[in-house]
């Protein structure tokens, strides 16, 4: 069952009043919070490695670019 289905059903029993069937939904709830707590800390550790490798790419653009930049100025030196 889905996340957003778990929550549903839990609404739909506890505005119908189901008392029977709350401490079953509510231990669903609990379960798929758990999960979902699992996915964003997943998610979190995911982006923070995604940022690095990014600024680690930007640290070797800029690092090309400079190589580029003084290779054009040796070559211009050279052909003049």
């Amino acid at each position: 069952m889905s996340p957003q289905a778990a929550l549903q059903t839990l609404a739909r029993h506890a505005s119908a009043g189901c008392p029977g069937s709350e401490v079953m939904d509510i231990d669903r709830a609990e379960q798929t919070l758990s999960s979902l707590l699992r996915r964003v800390a997943h998610l979190e550790a995911a982006l923070q490695s995604a940022e690095a490798r990014a600024e680690r790419y930007r640290l070797e653009a800029d690092l090309l670019r400079e190589a580029a930049i003084r290779a054009r100025a040796a070559l211009a030196h050279v052909t003049h």
